[in-house]
């Protein structure tokens, strides 16, 4: 099993491609990639609980980041 900061990099990708497809505006049956994103964030809350609750802001904001300023 991976540890959580192994998981920072597919979150990542999930966070990027959802902001990509504008699928934060959009429910989990109207977006794959928002389903995705959702599966895999509800995974991670299950395994680690609050570990990654309290880390998911921090790669949230690293992520639009770097979105934006690719921009």
């Amino acid at each position: 099993m991976k540890n959580l900061s192994e998981c920072k990099e597919y979150y990542k990708d999930l966070y990027m491609d959802c902001l990509e497809n504008d699928s934060f505006e959009k429910s989990i049956f109207e977006s794959t990639e928002k389903a995705r994103y959702e599966t895999f964030c509800e995974t991670l809350k299950f395994i680690y609980g609050a570990d990654f609750e309290n880390i998911m802001p921090n790669w949230s904001n690293d992520a639009s980041k770097e979105f934006y300023s690719r921009k």
